[in-house]
């Protein structure tokens, strides 16, 4: 299978994940920590969200935590209410330990919101198997930055400053990880596909 396999993204569709057109930058006000549960890594659980929380709060941003996967958290969050939360924020940070996809990284993307996301550890599987794992498979330059260390965050508001005219979440989504963009891509593999089992006949 070795060069045969292609890896095909999630699409988001960009028109349910779309900006309040009244909701414009200057009126998002809050920071949005996304919490997933980190299986392999129960103190990132307590120590790392308290701390990531006070660091932002020191910074006089107002948080909003929205935490998923947990097993006592039985209808977790809807869309509605986690597009409506994005709407209302500057910037969005994501603790988790591994992503397969990130669609929530990205559903905030088409909500033109950036990501910081922390990547600090690997994964460990039953107290044995530890392998890399990455928390944003898909994260760019226009989308946001990974951070290792919760002191990182401590200089946020000059990073924002700083890649403003960088970070463009929305725009690449558009670009390469819509419901559109991922089915011509889909469509063009097939085709390729296709074309390499006919000339091997």
């Amino acid at each position: 299978m070795r060069n045969r396999a292609q890896v095909l993204p999630s699409g988001v569709d960009t028109d349910y994940w779309r900006p309040s057109s009244t909701v414009g930058s200057a009126t998002r006000t809050k920071v949005l920590v996304y919490e997933k549960t980190l299986v392999s890594s129960p103190w990132l659980n307590h120590e790392l969200i308290g701390q990531v929380m006070a660091t932002l709060m020191d910074l006089d941003f107002e948080v909003t935590v929205l935490s998923y996967g947990h097993p006592q958290s039985v209808d977790g969050y809807t869309n509605v209410e986690y597009r409506n939360l994005l709407d209302e924020c500057l910037i969005a940070v994501f603790l988790s330990s591994s992503e397969s996809q990130g669609i929530a990284l990205a559903e905030a993307w088409s909500m033109d919101v950036p990501t910081l996301v922390f990547q600090g550890t690997n994964t460990t599987i039953d107290g044995q198997i530890e392998f890399h794992s990455d928390a944003a498979p898909y994260l760019s330059d226009a989308t946001g930055l990974k951070f290792a260390e919760v002191g990182e965050l401590e200089s946020l508001r000059s990073i924002m400053q700083f890649k403003s005219d960088v970070w463009q979440p929305r725009k690449w989504v558009e670009e390469h990880m819509s419901d559109s963009q991922v089915a011509t891509l889909a469509m063009r593999l097939f085709e390729e596909t296709m074309a390499q089992c006919d000339s091997s006949v």
